[in-house]
């Protein structure tokens, strides 16, 4: 009888568990079936009470439950109602990482940036979880807005006096987080876009620190314990770059670490730079080759190609045209190029052609690549425009054309140019 007794209620527990589950199941189907209407002011009753009785049921309770106070949050009646709402979201954040702990949205982070968003809270407070959040769990931390607003804050702080907080230490958080943005996923152009934008952003805060007088002595300082990391040596010698301490022996040093440890196309193109400030212009070609080689990002490449053409524009016309014709195939819209070639040839006007007329020829060959410069980049176009005119006045006049029997005729330089034009047909 016992037996049967006991069976019986566990059989009634059983059902009564189940029942339970099924209730708050048709609780949470209830209010998302206004969620997915948008109807979140009808959604928020339901939701509450799925939020109360049954808080590890679904996630959609956290999820979904966002949205619903995001909207209450924007309709509140006044800035009392506002924060009571904000803190509420606040709540959540903390109840839906308690009751699913592994959901790795970076709840810690959207507390931060709810305060942040809605004018709640302290810096101090908003700065707080941010840090905590970066020290703790930054695989979670890859709000973009998010990077900007902690680095700001941090760098306030330092502005203010706050904590003793010094410029080494303002350099320090500058690579952390560029190191994070560095490592964050980026599914789709818009994201990367965001990151980009922060990136930015930060080196703009930090622009009036970031001098060479401040930035050697710093990477000088941490060399020898980061020599082996190659994000450090790749941040140091960006920041180094960028502000044009390339000139100083450290960054040889980070350059040549750098492309042993993890060669890419910006290493390489590090120690082309180093090759310059040495004046190894056969050197620094063969580093600028490789980078460009390397280079996926075909508008670097091509600005790459360029700068090797630009260096081989007096020394050799025939490589530099090379040179200018690749950053062209690179990027068919990079019109400089264009303006480089255009330029050789008129370098090139006394010594090409057999006869005085056919030197002067050359002009019309160097108006037809200045043209095509405003045709392939708009913005280049009254520039070119400008140079095409020039040069055309300095080819042969009608008067030389007729006099020369020239009119509709084609000429062939034999010099390095190695290419013909059509004497306008009078």
């Amino acid at each position: 009888m016992k037996t049967k007794l006991s069976f019986l209620f566990i059989a009634f527990f059983s059902f009564f568990l189940q029942a339970q589950d099924e209730t708050c199941a048709e609780k949470v189907t209830r209010f998302n079936e206004f969620v997915k209407t948008n109807n979140l002011k009808e959604a928020y009753l339901p939701w509450s009470e799925s939020r109360k009785k049954c808080p590890s049921t679904d996630e959609t309770i956290y999820t979904s439950g966002e949205k619903i106070l995001h909207y209450k949050i924007d309709n509140a009646a006044n800035a009392g109602e506002k924060e009571i709402l904000v803190r509420d979201l606040l709540k959540l954040y903390d109840e839906y990482d308690a009751n699913f702990p592994n959901n790795n949205k970076g709840n810690v982070v959207n507390k931060a940036m709810a305060l942040h968003k809605n004018g709640i809270g302290t810096s101090e407070e908003i700065y707080n979880l941010l840090d905590n959040a970066f020290r703790k769990n930054p695989e979670n931390f890859t709000n973009p807005s998010a990077l900007y607003v902690y680095f700001d804050l941090f760098y306030t702080q330092y502005k203010d006096g706050k904590k003793d907080i010094q410029i080494d230490d303002v350099f320090t958080k500058h690579d952390a987080v560029i190191n994070r943005i560095a490592s964050a996923p980026k599914n789709d152009l818009k994201t990367v876009q965001a990151y980009k934008r922060v990136s930015e952003g930060i080196d703009a805060l930090i622009s009036g620190l970031a001098t060479c007088e401040n930035l050697i002595p710093f990477y000088q300082k941490n060399f020898e314990s980061k020599k082996t990391e190659a994000l450090w040596l790749e941040n140091a010698a960006t920041n180094l770059l960028s502000k044009n301490c390339t000139s100083d022996p450290l960054f040889a040093k980070i350059a040549a670490e750098l492309h042993q440890i993890k060669p890419t196309s910006k290493s390489a193109y590090n120690l082309g730079v180093v090759a310059l400030k040495s004046k190894n212009q056969t050197k620094a070609i063969t580093y600028f080759d490789q980078s460009s080689e390397l280079n996926v990002d075909l508008k670097e490449k091509a600005k790459t190609y360029y700068m090797t053409a630009s260096l081989l524009i007096t020394s050799n016309k025939s490589a530099a045209r090379e040179y200018a014709r690749k950053a062209l195939l690179a990027n068919p819209s990079f019109g400089k190029a264009h303006l480089l070639i255009a330029q050789l040839y008129v370098n090139s006007a006394n010594e090409c052609g057999e006869t005085s007329f056919d030197k002067k020829a050359v002009y019309f060959l160097a108006a037809e690549a200045a043209k095509k410069a405003g045709e392939s980049d708009s913005f280049l176009k009254a520039t070119a425009n400008q140079q095409a005119e020039a040069y055309l006045k300095m080819a042969p006049s009608k008067a030389e054309i007729k006099e020369a029997k020239k009119s509709g005729k084609s000429i062939t330089f034999k010099c390095w140019i190695n290419e013909s034009v059509m004497i306008p047909k009078l």
